[in-house]
């Protein structure tokens, strides 16, 4: 009677072992945290996604602009063409001049987009960027007073309504009288700008994108005499003083012939 009874207690035993057992691991695994960075596919094996970004703080700059370009019907697909930069935690008043060339056929029929940022929120909370443009000249020293920027380039004689002004700063809302964008680096630390190609909107030269005039001072050919507003990008602190700037010219590089000229 003793060794049923004893018997009966390792078998009771047992089963609250087992049981506590099975308890405790259910738990477990119904605390245990998902993870999102990866995904387990039919076969069970695991594979981890990682999407990297071109942000401020991965290119570590106390000012830049990213050059990038895409043909113009397919602007989905923006390859890189240079950056330029002012380094992180340079002097007040930095200043970097900045060169990009394009080869001419490329650059007509190129979408542009211009990524502008600064890994310093702190010393550059608010950015500007100043597209180029100039004004054309047809007999005489002042732009014409007809603010129609949506016709195309049409050829002489000038009709009243041809465009007074050139360049992608006349995309601003309400050129001329605003001709920068602004943005505070609290809500982005970067942002985008695109220019159309020169090609989509019927310009017939580069002279849309292009902006190395030799001097601006002077006169020539369809060119107002000190018209010119170069692309320029600016970091200001809170009291709005500048702490760095950017001077970037775009060129095309002419191959043996000058197909679409700008400037030179």
């Amino acid at each position: 009677m003793k060794s049923r009874r004893k018997t009966l207690s390792y078998t009771i035993l047992t089963w609250a072992v087992l049981f506590s057992v099975t308890v405790s691991c259910v738990e477990q695994g119904d605390d245990e945290p998902e993870d999102d960075s990866t995904t387990t596919s039919d076969t069970g094996s695991t594979t981890t996604t990682t999407t990297t970004t071109t942000t401020a703080a991965s290119l570590n700059k106390g000012l830049y602009v990213k050059i990038d370009r895409a043909w113009y019907d397919d602007t989905a697909t923006f390859e890189s063409v240079d950056t330029c930069s002012v380094a992180l935690g340079a002097a007040t008043g930095t200043t970097t001049n900045c060169t990009v060339s394009v080869d001419e056929g490329t650059l007509y029929f190129s979408s542009l987009k211009l990524t502008i940022g600064s890994a310093d929120t702190t010393t550059c909370p608010i950015m500007i960027y100043k597209p180029m443009f100039y004004g054309r000249e047809y007999g005489s020293t002042t732009p014409c007073e007809e603010y129609e920027f949506e016709d195309p380039v049409t050829p002489a004689p000038v009709p009243p309504t041809y465009n007074c002004y050139n360049g992608p700063a006349t995309k601003v809302p309400e050129f001329p009288d605003k001709r920068s964008y602004t943005f505070l680096t609290i809500s982005s630390r970067e942002s985008e700008f695109t220019i159309d190609s020169a090609f989509s909107l019927d310009q017939p030269t580069n002279r849309w994108t292009a902006s190395n005039i030799t001097d601006p001072t002077a006169f020539q050919a369809g060119y107002v005499p000190n018209s010119l507003q170069g692309y320029e990008v600016e970091c200001r602190d809170y009291f709005f003083d500048l702490q760095y700037q950017i001077n970037l010219t775009i060129q095309d590089n002419d191959g043996t012939s000058d197909h679409f000229s700008n400037w030179l």
